[in-house]
C-alpha cells in the first residue's frame, strides 16, 4: 500500500510511471515504513531478538531503541543476553541478514586465531565508518592491515616503553594532577575542598590525547593545558564516535548522508569537516608543497615517520589521505581506550573505599620510596611494584571493557566449537564484556568488582580468549603494555594526593558510541587524608 500511494503521488506530479519510477517508490515505501515501524514498535528491552523474523526482522526494533529510547546496542545485547539464558545467540535484520553473538572462549579461539582469515571487517564496515577511520588499521582487511600492524609494532617495544613512554606517562600525569586540582579548587582557597562537583572525564581524555601525541608524534598538543585546537580536535572526534554507530542500525544512512536527512548525518558531515582541517595541519608538514612525501631520519621512532619510510624502503606512495587514516586510528585507539578505562577505575574505587585507601596507600609507598623531591613516576617504580594499582586497573577493565564489542563478516559459512553455525555474509560480534562476567570463568562473583583476583593470581590463568579485553591472538592489541603503564602511572599519580568521592544522585548513563562511553563523571575531590 505504501509503494502504491507513493507511485500515485508520482504520477500525480508527472503524468507518467516506468520501471526506475517503481524502484524508487518502493525504496521510499521501504523507508517509510521501516520508520513507522521504529516509531511505533515496542522497546528491544526484554525482547526476544533472536526470535525476530520476515523481512524487517530485528532492524525496526533496534532503530527504536537507538534511535529514539536512546538505548546503546552493547545495553540491547545484554538484555537479550538475559532472556536467552545468556547463551550466544543470532538474530534476522534487514532481508533476512544474519548477525551472530559470541562470548564463548572456545568460540572466540577459532574466531581470533584457527578461523582468523574467516573473518574480515568487510565493505560495510568499512563504509560505516570510512569519515573517520578511512584506511587505517581498525577499519581494514589483508595486505593493509598487515602493513599497518608490522610497521606500528616498532612504536611499541618494552625498550621505548621503559626509555621514553613511561617519562611522558609521569610527566603527563603530573600535569593532570595539577589541572584537576585547580579545578576544584574554590576561588582564593588554598586547599582542595569539596566545594561542588567537577567533570574528570574531559581531564581524563585530554590526558591520554596529550599523551599519544608526544609518544606516536612527538607533539605537544596541550589539550590538558586549554589548547584552543587540541579541544576543538577532541570535540569533532567525540562527535564523530558517537553519531557513527547509528549507522550499524540504520538501513538508509548513505541516503540519509547524501542528502543530509537525519540530525545524525549533518553532525557527521560538520564534524568530519572540522576534523579534516586540523588533521590537514598535522600531516602537511611531512610533505613538499608538490604533495610528495618529505624524507625522515631513519632511526625516527614516531607514527608518521614509521609509516613514511615504509613505504619509501617499499618504493610506494603514501598520500597524505593515508597517513591522516592512520594517524586517526592511533587516536582512537590511545586517547578513548585508555581514558576510558581510567573513568570506570575511579568509578569503581569510588563506590569501593577500602580499595581507593589501598590505592592511595600503594601511591605514597612509591613516592616516599622515591624521595620527596621527585614529583613523577616512570616505568621502573610501578612495572614490577604497583599491584593495587594493576589489580585495580585490570578488574576495572574486566567489568567495563573499552570497547566492549566488535563486529567481523564471516568469508564463508562455518561451525563454531560449541555448535553455533553460520553461513557466508553473517555478522559476527564478539563480546568481551560477557565473557568477563561468565561465573565459570570467574566464580560466583563474576559480578562483583573484587581486584584481590588479580593480586592473588587466581584471575591471570585465564587467557586471552577468556579475558578479550584486548582481543587475542593475531589480534591482540599491540599497546596493551602501554595502556596498563600508563593508566597505572595516573592512577597512582592522582591518587597519591587526592581523594575522590562520586557527586550525590549521579549515576553512569552510558552513550553510543565506538567504545565505552559515558555522558560524563562527575566527582567531587580532597586531598587526600595523610
Amino acid at each position: 500500500k505504501a509503494t502504491v500511494s507513493v507511485l500515485n503521488w508520482h504520477i500525480e506530479l508527472t503524468g507518467s510511471v516506468g520501471v526506475m519510477d517503481v524502484l524508487w517508490a518502493s525504496l521510499c515505501a521501504a523507508v517509510l515504513v521501516l520508520a513507522w515501524l521504529a516509531r511505533t514498535g515496542a522497546p528491544v528491552k526484554g525482547l526476544p531478538l533472536h526470535s525476530q523474523s520476515g523481512v524487517f526482522g530485528s532492524t525496526p526494533y533496534l532503530l527504536r531503541s537507538v534511535l529514539y529510547d536512546k538505548v546503546t546496542l552493547l545495553q540491547i545485547t545484554f538484555a537479550e543476553l538475559a532472556t536467552n539464558g545468556f547463551k550466544e545467540f543470532t538474530m534476522t535484520e534487514l532481508f533476512g541478514k544474519s548477525r551472530a553473538f559470541l562470548f564463548n572462549p572456545a568460540d572466540l579461539k577459532y574466531f581470533f586465531q584457527d578461523g582468523f582469515y574467516n573473518f574480515e571487517k568487510g565493505e560495510e564496515f568499512h563504509d560505516s565508518l570510512n569519515e573517520l577511520l578511512g584506511d587505517g588499521i581498525f577499519n581494514v582487511d589483508g595486505h593493509k592491515w598487515k602493513s599497518q600492524r608490522t610497521m606500528s609494532s616498532t612504536l611499541f617495544t618494552r625498550r621505548l616503553l621503559r626509555d621514553r613512554m613511561g617519562v611522558v606517562f609521569g610527566q603527563h600525569a603530573h600535569v593532570l594532577l595539577r589541572q584537576i586540582t585547580a579545578a576544584a579548587v574554590t576561588a582564593g582557597g588554598s586547599k582542595v575542598i569539596p566545594s561542588k562537583a567537577i567533570d574528570l572525564q574531559p581531564f581524563l581524555y585530554s590526558y591520554t590525547f596529550d599523551v599519544l601525541n608526544m609518544v606516536a608524534l612527538d607533539r605537544r598538543a596541550g589539550a590538558l593545558t586549554g589548547d584552543k585546537e587540541s579541544l576543538a580536535f577532541q570535540e569533532h572526534f567525540d562527535e564523530l564516535q558517537k553519531q557513527l554507530p547509528t549507522r550499524f542500525v540504520s538501513p538508509w544512512w548513505k541516503v540519509a548522508r547524501m542528502f543530509g536527512l537525519t540530525e545524525s548525518e549533518r553532525k557527521i558531515s560538520k564534524a568530519v569537516k572540522g576534523l579534516n582541517q586540523i588533521m590537514e595541519k598535522l600531516v602537511s608538514p611531512f610533505y613538499d608543497a608538490d604533495g610528495k612525501a618529505k624524507d625522515c631520519e631513519a632511526a625516527e621512532l614516531t607514527l608518521p615517520a614509521v609509516i613514511l619510510n615504509a613505504a619509501r624502503d617499499e618504493d610506494t606512495e603514501c598520500s597524505k589521505q593515508y597517513l591522516r587514516d592512520v594517524m586517526l586510528n592511533f587516536l582512537l585507539a590511545g586517547r578513548d581506550t585508555t581514558a576510558s578505562a581510567l573513568c570506570a577505575c575511579i568509578e569503581f574505587v569510588c563506590q569501593h573505599p577500602e580499595w581507593q585507601q589501598k590505592l592511595t596507600a600503594e601511591a605514597r609507598a612509591i613516592f616516599d620510596a622515591k624521595g620527596s623531591d621527585q614529583e613523577t613516576l616512570e616505568f621502573d617504580d610501578v612495572a614490577e611494584s604497583a599491584p593495587v594499582a594493576d589489580a585495580v586497573f585490570m578488574e576495572s577493565l574486566r567489568l567495563k571493557p573499552s570497547v566492549p564489542t566488535n563486529e567481523k563478516t564471516c568469508v564463508k559459512g562455518c561451525t563454531f566449537p560449541s555448535g553455533l553455525e553460520v553461513q557466508k555474509g553473517t555478522k559476527i560480534n564478539f563480546i568481551s564484556a560477557a565473557t568477563n562476567r561468565l561465573p565459570e570463568l570467574w566464580g560466583e562473583d563474576a559480578e562483583e568488582f573484587k581486584p584481590d583476583r588479580w593480586i592473588t593470581g587466581a584471575a591471570r590463568k585465564n587467557n586471552a580468549f577468556m579475558y578479550p579485553t584486548f582481543n587475542a591472538a593475531y589480534r591482540l592489541c599491540l599497546g596493551k603494555d602501554m595502556a596498563i603503564l600508563e593508566g597505572k602511572i595516573a592512577l597512582l599519580t592522582l591518587f597519591s594526593r587526592l581523594h575522590f568521592r562520586l557527586a550525590d544522585g549521579w549515576v553512569p548513563r552510558q552513550k553510543m558510541a565506538l567504545t565505552y562511553f559515558i555522558e560524563d563523571l562527575h566527582v567531587e575531590v580532597m586531598m587526600a587524608r595523610p
